[in-house]
């Protein structure tokens, strides 16, 4: 989970492996526990970057599906905004959003309410994987191959 220290948010991130170097190994722990997925035990820092960098670029609808349906509704706006665009959100207090955990959004906390940045990295391979999904779903509805 990046929080970030202050504004403005400027995305300079060219992929989820770099969104995940930014992270400390006990939030990269908890990514993966969220998921369901296990790594060997004397796996450092750098092996769960990779592994988080490659689940995503492969199945990157899987974190997607991971979401409660609230935040679901919330990823599917940002997918539509800019990278400097955010999403207001209130937090209860200690609350962390699974969105949060999952690397899929970069966040600023003021008090109560949060804004939530989708880097565009992110947001680009979200949308390439909903397209593939979305012809997957046509294809198999009209029995082509």
């Amino acid at each position: 989970m990046i929080i970030l220290k202050k504004l403005p948010f400027v995305d300079t991130l060219a992929s989820m492996q770099e969104l995940a170097e930014l992270d400390t190994l006990a939030n990269l722990k908890k990514h993966l526990a969220a998921l369901h997925s296990w790594v060997p035990s004397g796996y450092r820092k750098a092996d769960y970057v990779l592994v988080i960098h490659v689940g995503f670029t492969t199945e990157p609808m899987r974190l997607y599906h991971a979401l409660p349906a609230r935040e679901r509704k919330a990823v599917m706006t940002l997918m539509g905004m800019k990278a400097d665009e955010y999403l207001t959100w209130s937090l209860k207090e200690d609350e962390e959003l699974v969105m949060q955990t999952l690397h899929l959004v970069i966040s600023y906390e003021d008090g109560n309410r949060c804004r939530l940045y989708m880097p565009d990295c992110i947001r680009r391979e979200l949308v390439r994987a909903q397209k593939a999904e979305f012809m997957q779903l046509l294809n198999r509805m009209t029995g082509v191959k």
